[in-house]
């Protein structure tokens, strides 16, 4: 399989002609690049130097240098694994990059939108930055009397001794859901995994360092797993009894309690007070809005979100003049992300909102992304009006076989920095998933995996 790749100009430039590098072609598949500057024109970058890496960071062929003003068609080999654009001045140094992580296998007919400059700390330094993570918790076939935590502890314990040293400094640690493996009724097994789980964090530089903690639930910590018997499969239902479980032990981690509640008018039909489970907070000029995405509506119904308790925060962070970014953050994914084989609801928000909840989203100017996970997979794509939804459910939980088959799956974490000029980039940080994933001991370091633009 070939693909093709074409870089229209940037640097303030008109359009020039193409420069080609043909190669017989095996196929149709191919990969657009377009507006490798965006909307910043950088005169002063005269070529476009483009390196193309396999699995393990090797070259697959030698890089090529293009004009800035021209536009740029190459075929891309199928062991390419990720494409990396270096900005050149004039005097050949490297003013800039961006990287980005292709997959032929899984997806042959791509496009990357805007692969912005990316600009050194020099030129726009970073203002705020924090980190990202989900999925650490073991299945359920792996759980061992001495881990009672139910973590993939070396993976854990490997994040939460980078995060605090990375430099500009974050300042929050977002540990979206799935921290524990639970799923069972009553609340025994969740306390006790919990408090398990809170002790050797506890244990970790992260704790003792001036990064925040903020965990949200998943669906492994307020959902029961029954066996159904016609089916012979498990379904999860609601479990409300884990709330108070939840408050009571992340109570010093949670960040916010103007959650939607029982209240009237009660637009949202909550069965249960939410208010800290879904909430919002401030930090600098950063509005965080933190959902429970398996709000309890009934006994039954899974990935809801309190879309009218939504609305007010969005309404209320854009109106508000000291807000510059919003960023939303649940457990499960609007959309699933490709391969996915779970019905709406399990896998993901359910069917009846997720458009209203994307508009939602597309609808107030602030909203940088939903930042989710659930999917044990990385995952970046647009949603349906234009909002960017990242999937970062990479922390050590078994990943989906679509993000492991081709030998590009790795464990670890995401790093979102916001600078002075307003841009947001994102950096996706991993290691080599081992064999078995929970082995006990990290054999690899950890390396950038993807660096991007934020729409």
């Amino acid at each position: 399989m070939s693909l093709v790749i074409a870089m229209t100009a940037g640097c303030g430039s008109s359009r020039g002609e193409f420069v080609s590098v043909t190669t017989p072609q095996v196929s149709n598949s191919r990969v657009i690049v377009s507006q490798p500057l965006g909307a910043r024109s950088r005169p002063d970058i005269t070529s476009f130097e483009v390196s193309l890496r396999d699995v393990s960071g090797s070259l697959v062929e030698a890089p090529r240098i293009f004009p800035s003003t021209s536009g740029i068609e190459l075929r891309v080999p199928p062991a390419t694994a990720v494409l990396e654009i270096d900005y050149l001045s004039e005097n050949d140094s490297v003013e800039g990059t961006f990287a980005t992580v292709i997959d032929p296998d899984l997806n042959p007919n791509i496009t990357i939108d805007s692969p912005a400059w990316v600009d050194s700390e020099g030129v726009d330094p970073t203002v705020s930055r924090f980190a990202l993570t989900c999925c650490n918790r073991l299945g359920c076939g792996e759980l061992t009397d001495d881990n009672p935590s139910s973590a993939n502890r070396a993976q854990l314990l490997a994040d939460l001794s980078e995060i605090p040293t990375v430099d500009p400094p974050a300042s929050h640690f977002f540990f979206a859901g799935d921290l524990v493996t639970n799923l069972d009724p009553g609340t025994d097994t969740l306390r006790s995994q919990l408090t398990a789980w809170l002790e050797l964090f506890r244990s970790t530089p992260l704790a003792a360092s001036s990064v925040q903690l903020v965990p949200f639930t998943g669906n492994h910590e307020v959902l029961l797993s029954r066996k159904d018997p016609v089916t012979d499969k498990f379904v999860e239902f609601p479990n409300p009894a884990t709330l108070p479980v939840w408050t009571s032990l992340m109570g010093p981690y949670l960040r916010g309690s103007n959650g939607p509640t029982t209240a009237a008018p009660n637009p949202d039909n909550l069965t249960d007070d939410q208010s800290r489970l879904s909430y919002t907070f401030q930090s600098g000029d950063v509005f965080f809005v933190v959902l429970n995405t398996d709000t309890f509506i009934d006994d039954t119904t899974l990935g809801d979100v309190p879309l009218n308790w939504l609305s007010d925060r969005l309404d209320e962070g854009q109106s508000d003049p000291s807000v510059r970014h919003i960023f939303v953050m649940g457990h499960k994914p609007i959309v699933a992300p490709p391969g996915g084989d779970e019905p709406p609801g399990p896998g993901s928000i359910r069917a009846e909102e997720k458009s209203p909840f994307a508009g939602l989203l597309a609808g107030h100017a602030k909203v940088r992304g939903y930042l989710c996970a659930h999917a044990h997979t990385w995952d970046y794509r647009n949603l349906e009006a234009g909002t960017p939804q990242l999937i970062a459910g990479n922390a050590g939980s078994q990943v989906d076989p679509g993000f492991n088959d081709t030998g590009r799956g790795y464990y670890g974490y995401t790093l979102l920095s916001i600078h002075a000029s307003g841009t947001v980039h994102l950096e996706s940080w991993g290691r080599p998933i081992p064999n078995p994933y929970n082995a006990a001991v990290i054999q690899s370091a950890t390396s950038l995996r993807e660096k991007r633009l934020l729409n």
